[in-house]
C-alpha cells in the first residue's frame, strides 16, 4: 500500500520567482538503501515522467536502508535504459563506499556509517567491528570488492556532482551561490555547508538537495530540502520543477498524519 503525501505551497508577496529550469525536472531525495519505498515513489509520480522531463536522484542511495544492491541495480538499469532522461547524482555515502573499496579508508569508517547495511545487502557477513581481528578489515574489503563488481564500482565512480538546468541546480547537500560551477568546492556538494542551511536567499539560482533530513520536505527561499529520511521511516520524497509552476511534492511512505 502506498501512503503518499501531497503538497503545494502557495505564494505569498515578495516571494522568489518561480523556478525555471530549461525543461521540466523531478528530483528524488537521499534513498538509503530502501528500494521498497523508491518502487512505491517511481508509481506515485509516473504521471511525471513524461517524455519531456528529466529525472535526477540527488545521492545517498546506499548505506543505512536494506536493500542498497536492489537500488544500485534498479537505478542503473532506469539510467542505462534512459540516460538522456536519468541521472544519479553522487552524495557523501557513494563517496564513502568507494573510498572503502579502493583502500583509501583505512580505519573502516564507511562500515560505521551504514556500510554494514549495505555489504548485508550484498550477502556478507560483517562482525562487529571491535570483533575484527587483525587483517580481518582488509579481507573484508576483498570480498566486498568481489560482492559489489566492478560494474557497479564503476557506475558508483562515474555518477556526476551537479546538474544544472536553467536557473535551477541539483545537488547532494550543498551549494556556494557566489561561485560559478567551475570554482564549486567537490567537498561541499556531497558533504553540505552550514552557512549554506543557515541561509535564506531570495533569488535564483534553486538549489534542490537532500543530505540533511528536513521533515516534511519544503522550500526555504530558493533552496528545497527533499531528504525526508526514508531509512528512519520519513518517507521518500520527489519534487517536481516545471517552468512558471510552483514546486510540487510526492512522498512514498510518509507516516500518517496525526
Amino acid at each position: 500500500m502506498i501512503r503518499s503525501f501531497t503538497g503545494r505551497l502557495l505564494r505569498r508577496t515578495g516571494a522568489p520567482p518561480l523556478p525555471g529550469p530549461d525543461t521540466p525536472l523531478v528530483a528524488v531525495g537521499d534513498i538509503h538503501g530502501c528500494d521498497d519505498r523508491l518502487g512505491e515513489l517511481l508509481e506515485l509520480i509516473g504521471a511525471w515522467l513524461d517524455a519531456e522531463t528529466r529525472l535526477v536522484f540527488l545521492g545517498d542511495v546506499v548505506d543505512r536502508g536494506p536493500d542498497s544492491r536492489a537500488v544500485i541495480d534498479r537505478l542503473m538499469a532506469l539510467a542505462g535504459a534512459q540516460p538522456d532522461r536519468v541521472e544519479v547524482l553522487t552524495g557523501n555515502h557513494e563517496r564513502m563506499m568507494l573510498d572503502f573499496l579502493a583502500g583509501e579508508d583505512p580505519g573502516g569508517r564507511w562500515l560505521a556509517n551504514g556500510g554494514v547495511q549495505t555489504l548485508q545487502s550484498f550477502g556478507l557477513e560483517v562482525p562487529p567491528a571491535e570483533g575484527l581481528a587483525p587483517g580481518a578489515l582488509e579481507d573484508l574489503r576483498t570480498a566486498a570488492r568481489r560482492a559489489v563488481g566492478t560494474a557497479r564500482t564503476g557506475w558508483l565512480g562515474a555518477r556526476p556532482l551537479y546538474v544544472l538546468s536553467g536557473d535551477v541546480v541539483l545537488v547532494h547537500a550543498a551549494w556556494e551561490t557566489r561561485r560559478s560551477a567551475e570554482r564549486q568546492d567537490p567537498a561541499q556538494l556531497i558533504w553540505g555547508s552550514r552557512e549554506f542551511y543557515r541561509h535564506r536567499r531570495s533569488a535564483p539560482p534553486w538549489v534542490v538537495h537532500g543530505h540533511v533530513i528536513t521533515r516534511p520536505a519544503r522550500i526555504e527561499g530558493t533552496r528545497i530540502a527533499i531528504d525526508s529520511g526514508a531509512y528512519l521511516g520519513g518517507g521518500l520524497t520527489a519534487v517536481r520543477l516545471v517552468p512558471g509552476r510552483e514546486p510540487e511534492f510526492r512522498t512514498a511512505g510518509a507516516p500518517d498524519p496525526a
